[in-house]
């Protein structure tokens, strides 16, 4: 299921997964973004969580980790509209639109590709090493658990999609995440 299915069949939870994911992989695409939010409005979508605490830097302050550090927070802890729209401001600021094609050769390409991927990595190890500690504290509530089995689907796409990275030092990092997980998912089971 795409954004837009998502999107149309009023599924909160997907349309969070689809968008997040997608702001971060396509912030320039500005008219994708758009439509989405627009047709979430229109649908009357609950979406949005109303509070946002947040802290928002300054933009001379703007970096990857501040990026990963927001996109964090909209995933695990409010998931508001306003923190969206800055984290996609954040991203487009940290990933300019590239050149055009004839401008740009294709080795100047790779480097967002793996910013992407690397970003993403970065995102999800965060978030694992979170849940880990407050597994460790007081276990999981429902929206932990739910959050962990997320990051663990999404590892296993990640496993499955072996091929399309040329990268052996992003599977490594993706083989110890998966140790990770599986780690605490052994640790939650025998609670």
């Amino acid at each position: 299921m795409d954004l837009i299915e998502a999107i149309e069949a009023k599924d909160v939870e997907m349309i969070r997964r689809r968008l997040s994911t997608y702001i971060i992989a396509n912030p320039n695409d500005e008219a994708m973004i758009s439509r989405a939010l627009s047709m979430i409005d229109r649908g009357n979508v609950p979406v949005w969580d109303s509070v946002d605490y947040f802290e928002r830097k300054e933009k001379k302050d703007w970096n990857r980790e501040y990026l990963t550090d927001a996109y964090a927070y909209l995933k695990t802890e409010h998931y508001s509209k306003a923190l969206l729209l800055h984290i996609t401001e954040l991203a487009r600021y940290l990933s300019p639109a590239p050149a055009s094609r004839s401008a740009q050769g294709q080795a100047n390409d790779r480097p967002r590709q793996d910013y992407t991927k690397e970003t993403r990595m970065r995102e999800l190890q965060k978030e694992l090493i979170e849940l880990e500690n407050m597994n460790r504290r007081k276990g999981f509530n429902k929206q932990e658990k739910r959050r962990f089995d997320e990051i663990r689907t999404e590892l296993k796409r990640f496993e499955s999609n072996k091929h399309h990275t040329n990268s052996s030092t992003f599977m490594e990092l993706l083989m110890e995440l998966y140790q990770m997980v599986k780690r605490i998912v052994s640790g939650s089971e025998r609670r």
